[in-house]
């Protein structure tokens, strides 16, 4: 009778232990597919975030040419970098200006301005604007 009780509850016991692997592969299964996204999720924010703030990098190089202009006709540019702490964050961005007369006008310039964040990484974001600006000359 001992044989036969220990018999009977084998294939109890086997049926339990699949069912609990099965559930512990599933949830496993679950925790993984949501790591993916939310690490997804947090790159593509990372993304967003470094577009952002190139864009407004590159409305800065505008205005501050837009200011050099103002004092000095003869500016043609410059590699703007700025610092971290400048920044109030953990990463460097680098703004490539470009001051250009228009040909057969009087105070016409075109600008351009090119910024990297975070100008550090191999991988960062690179955004470009560019205007015209004119200074008003004095008759």
């Amino acid at each position: 009778m001992t044989s036969r009780t220990a018999t009977s509850r084998n294939p109890r016991h086997a049926v339990t232990i699949i069912v609990v692997i099965a559930f512990y592969a599933i949830a496993v299964a679950m925790f993984g597919s949501w790591i993916r996204s939310t690490l997804g999720h947090q790159k593509q924010a990372r993304h967003w975030h470094e577009k952002s703030q190139a864009t407004w990098l590159a409305d800065a190089g505008l205005r501050r040419a837009a200011a050099q202009l103002t004092s000095n006709t003869n500016y043609t540019g410059e590699q703007w970098q700025i610092e971290a702490d400048q920044l109030g964050g953990k990463h460097t961005a680098a703004i490539q200006i470009r001051v250009e007369a228009v040909k057969e006008s009087n105070g016409q310039f075109q600008i351009s301005a090119t910024a990297e964040y975070p100008a550090e990484k191999l991988q960062h974001a690179r955004i470009t604007k560019s205007t015209n600006f004119e200074i008003a000359t004095q008759n």
